[in-house]
């Protein structure tokens, strides 16, 4: 069945450009194709909103759909409406309908003559269904990619879950990877340009400096060469060119550094950037230019980032994050800082409306609570999350802390924070503080695992392997890095007196009583550790962003002592590191040689392997 009618002429597109054929998809071409879906076998009605107030007066010629490579060869349904059913039923199709074969993963609809969109703008739209979920693919089979401010870029319906047209772009920030060619008026030299930091840092010694962008092209798609020039505090400018690597289409966002040499001044810097030209032509778009305080230091403070990671005992996909926080550990000891809150659990101490971030699933992380990854593969198309820990490592921060902590014998652990700031800091700073635990087992623990039977060289991190050789449910694994007390997560008020300023050295103390602290579920989770250190972090009330973090060991009159002589044979050495984690004797760096005699006497030292 096919049936097409046209709609009244509305132009919303500047009478002075010519038209031009255009692609146009709300999905960002550059980001990876994945898959959503609500795990069923079930039938799909998914699409997208051409918003009239954009393309009005554009004329549609054809559109493609993508598929899941499962359905090569069978028959789908593409469609325009005017609108989408509120009833949660199957969707208006009263403008346009077809159906069309897929192959090589999409399927394309030609429409039999151009149509106009209206000012109340259009749905483009297909439906198909999945007979039986066979694996992955049929399991999420409505294919998306990320989006770039594109509203009503993915509707879905389905009978089950999605049983009334949901805006997942809204959601997920992600679109329908659906391709619409229309003729529309555009001009030859239209693009946008936005910052993609709130400030850009520039040590002050560097001969060039670079400002992440994002670009927004809304003009012709053969761009060759931009033009931008950059000026500094209001006074001299200098001009660049760029040559894109990729056809950039309408409505495509692109993200790009733009080089400039330093010419800053120590301290607060105005920067203009500006897109002049676009192929010699000039940028008629609106948005072609801002403004940005780029500051200038010249003390480059080390950034650690923390790692916050939610996880439980009954979860079939948390040994990754598991296998990932050891690995971590063990290639970076002394600069990677992660804690691991349990949920549900035997080493729960906190509920999810407790945590310091929202937690829609397990396992789940974030790190510097700005970004939201897996806990293994993290994200921003990385192969682990320590190429996204990499990338932390390496951004600048305006804040430097330092910690110590020590136990007394009735159970309270003392705490001093020392921090300071090479800029003054626009908003309220403050401290947070966990006390975490290492060694913690138990031979009723029993982790859900999902990974028995994968092939370990799957994985870059051997740390999986134990769970590739295990079954369902996995006991005596060993738990690091678990929280087990906490401040309020969100930072202590008054941390410090006023918005942190340059310059200045600052002390804060914090205590945790942990005289009868157990979990949720009554553990003792202290008296069960093999060792207790301390992490805290400066956070950025105004942003909830993480400045900064330290960690340091929780140290008592029990703690390291230097060794003594024994005549009494030495039947064992054990290796841990400044944390209290087990360690391979050929571990690098400082570690604690803890001694055992045939006596039953037990001595410990420092050593150093390089």
């Amino acid at each position: 069945m096919k049936h097409f009618r046209l709609l009244p002429l509305l132009a919303a597109f500047a009478v002075s450009a010519s038209a031009t054929t255009i692609e146009y998809s709300p999905a960002q071409a550059s980001a990876p194709l994945r898959g959503i879906g609500n795990g069923y076998a079930d039938t799909y009605d998914v699409a997208m909103y051409l918003d009239g107030a954009e393309f009005a007066g554009a004329k549609v010629s054809e559109f493609s759909v993508p598929l899941i490579s499962k359905l090569n060869g069978t028959e789908v349904k593409l469609w325009i409406g005017s609108k989408l059913a509120l009833d949660g039923k199957s969707p208006v199709t009263d403008i346009f309908s077809t159906t069309a074969t897929v192959a090589d993963g999409r399927a394309k609809a030609l429409l039999p003559q151009a149509l106009q969109i209206p000012s109340s703008g259009l749905y483009i739209g297909y439906s198909f269904t999945i007979k039986e979920v066979t694996d992955d693919s049929t399991a999420d089979p409505v294919q998306v990619r990320n989006a770039f401010a594109h509203l009503g870029g993915l509707y879905v319906h389905a009978s089950k879950i999605y049983t009334s047209w949901t805006d997942l772009a809204a959601q997920r920030d992600v679109a329908a990877d659906i391709t619409v060619t229309m003729d529309a008026p555009v001009d030859a030299a239209n693009m946008s340009i936005t910052a993609k930091t709130d400030d850009l840092n520039v040590f002050y010694d560097a001969e060039s400096a670079y400002e992440p962008v994002m670009l927004v092209n809304y003009g012709k798609s053969d761009v060759s060469d931009i033009e931008y020039t950059i000026t500094f505090n209001g006074g001299t400018s200098t001009t660049r060119n760029h040559a894109p690597e990729k056809k950039m289409l309408y409505g495509q966002a692109y993200e790009l550094d733009l080089h400039f040499p330093n010419m800053l001044k120590k301290g607060d810097n105005t920067v203009d950037f500006t897109i002049e030209k676009i192929d010699g032509a000039t940028n008629t778009n609106t948005s072609k230019s801002f403004v940005q305080n780029v500051f200038c230091y010249s003390e480059n403070i080390p950034k650690y980032p923390l790692l916050e990671e939610y996880t439980g005992l009954w979860c079939n996909y948390c040994p990754a994050g598991y296998a990932a926080m050891e690995y971590m550990n063990r290639v970076h000891p002394d600069d990677y800082i992660g804690v691991a809150f349990h949920y549900n659990d035997k080493m729960a101490i906190a509920e999810k409306d407790e945590f310091p971030s929202p937690v829609p699933s397990a396992p789940y992380s974030y790190m510097d609570r700005e970004w939201d990854l897996d806990p293994y593969y993290g994200f921003r198309n990385t192969p682990t999350i320590e190429d996204d820990w990499k990338i932390k490592r390496a951004e600048f921060t305006p804040a430097a802390l330092e910690l110590a902590a020590t136990k007394d014998e009735d159970g309270k652990v003392s705490i001093s924070a020392h921090s300071h700031f090479i800029k003054d800091m626009p908003s309220e700073c403050r401290i947070f503080y966990y006390l975490v635990a290492n060694g913690l087992t138990d031979p009723t623990w029993t982790q859900h695992n999902s990974y028995g039977g994968y092939d370990p060289k799957e994985f870059t991190m051997p740390e999986m392997e134990q769970f590739c050789t295990s079954g369902t449910r996995v006991t005596g694994l060993v738990f690091n890095d678990i929280v087990v007390m906490m401040s309020d997560p969100h930072g202590v008020t008054k941390s410090y007196d006023g918005n942190p300023e340059a310059d200045r050295m600052y002390t804060h103390s914090y205590s945790f009583d942990t005289a009868g602290m157990k979990s949720l579920k009554g553990d003792k989770l202290i008296e069960k550790a093999t060792s207790l250190h301390v992490v805290a972090g400066i956070v950025d009330t105004a942003s909830g962003k993480i400045l900064n973090a330290a960690k340091c060991p929780v140290t008592d009159s029990a703690g390291i002592e230097e060794s003594t002589d024994d005549i009494s044979p030495v039947v064992r050495r054990d290796y841990y590191d400044l944390y209290g984690r087990r360690a391979n004797e050929n571990t690098r760096g400082i570690l604690i040689e803890k001694t055992t005699r045939a006596d039953g006497t037990t001595s410990t030292s420092k050593m150093v392997k390089r």
